[in-house]
């Protein structure tokens, strides 16, 4: 997963014309990451430290949430105002 990100984030001029949302997915992969590592840390019986990356993660997810629902609201909003972009 760590990986991918690296890849992805020095790639992302290359994603972001291949693939719709790629910020979204961006901070979703993000969010994985310290949720796998909450998942770990109450397994090795840590008491405050999941909680942080529990808090991380959640943030994670709720930036993707946000942004998903930007992006769909300007795509929206560029439909209405201009219904037919290749109309010339």
């Amino acid at each position: 997963m760590g990986f991918f990100i690296i890849f992805a984030t020095a790639q992302h001029h290359y994603f972001e014309k291949r693939v719709k949302d790629f910020k979204v997915l961006m901070f979703l992969c993000e969010g994985v990451v310290p949720g796998i590592a909450t998942w770990y840390y109450f397994n090795e019986g840590r008491k405050a430290l999941p909680f942080v990356y529990l808090f991380a993660a959640f943030l994670y997810f709720v930036t993707a949430v946000v942004t998903y629902n930007k992006i769909k609201s300007r795509k929206a909003a560029q439909h209405i105002i201009n219904p037919l972009p290749n109309a010339n």
